[in-house]
């Protein structure tokens, strides 16, 4: 998580993807789209049939959900670092990675 700070903090990612006309919108756009779908079955996953429905085998419930979710995560990356590409090169790659890692571990901490 500290990683995915510094990375945020001294690459200005915010300020990078804003102001930066490098940046391909016509990917990132669907990439949010992408990830915003992964993270949204994640979510259904976890908070709808785990805490509100009782059902800890989703996986039977929902057999589609896993592979929806990985796929479009998977689409989402390849998007945003095709994206984001002409702003930091090759770098994108492991930027992109630890950002996303450290929010998956922000979210383990959060009381739900």
């Amino acid at each position: 998580m500290v990683a995915s700070i510094a990375v945020f903090y001294y690459t200005d990612f915010y300020m990078a993807v804003k102001l930066d006309p490098n940046v391909n919108w016509s990917y990132l756009y669907p990439g949010i789209g992408f990830i915003f779908i992964s993270v949204f079955i994640g979510m259904f996953c976890v908070i709808w049939c785990h805490y509100i429905k009782g059902v800890s085998d989703y996986e039977h419930l929902y057999p589609a959900a896993v592979p929806l979710a990985t796929i479009s995560f998977l689409a989402g990356m390849i998007c945003c670092c095709a994206a984001l590409w002409p702003i930091w090169g090759w770098l994108t790659i492991p930027i992109l990675l630890t950002l996303f890692m450290g929010m998956m571990f922000a979210t383990t901490i959060l009381p739900i």
